[in-house]
């Protein structure tokens, strides 16, 4: 096993780092990135934009907001990345089994899941409770969305609850 470059384990030591090293192209055969720090390199003639984009993606990694990361629904926007709800603009408290419930029935639309099928994929296997939980959770999620989103959150009796798109 090679030893780490000595500014390597002071980067790796310091807390939070990031290393972006700039190369002639005749160097490429010999770079060798590390592993215990966020690294990148460009090389030496790099325009401007390519240089400003690699050191933001190195100190502000996965911030970046992608589209596909929202779900817009009437006046509701849920972002995927940083489980966050909006309703006509403002935030909605929800806690994570809440939000968790709400975001996958709006990401399956137009299929009924029983209980046990939500207590599956959302409260994981490892769930021990009754599947009457459920219920609570979706009475509660109904409460925060206001009166016209909640009609979209449809109890299918004697099977369970879909989204209706």
């Amino acid at each position: 096993m090679a030893a780490m470059p000595a500014f390597e384990k002071h980067l790796s030591e310091d807390g939070p780092s990031a290393l972006l090293l700039i190369v002639p192209s005749e160097a490429l055969g010999q770079l060798r990135l590390s592993n215990r720090v966020p690294s990148d390199f460009i090389l030496r003639d790099a325009s401007d934009e390519e240089c400003l984009a690699r050191v933001h993606n190195l100190l502000w990694p996965g911030e970046e907001a992608n589209s596909s990361d929202f779900v817009h629904i009437d006046g509701m926007t849920i972002n995927l990345a940083t489980y966050q709800v909006k309703v006509d603009g403002e935030p909605i408290d929800f806690t994570y089994l809440e939000y968790a419930l709400l975001a996958f029935l709006v990401t399956h639309p137009g299929r009924t899941y029983s209980r046990d099928a939500l207590l599956r994929r959302v409260w994981g296997f490892e769930y021990y409770g009754g599947s009457r939980t459920v219920d609570v959770h979706v009475r509660r999620v109904r409460a925060k969305l206001g009166t016209e989103l909640a009609a979209r959150l449809e109890t299918v009796r004697g099977v369970g609850y879909l989204w209706n798109a």
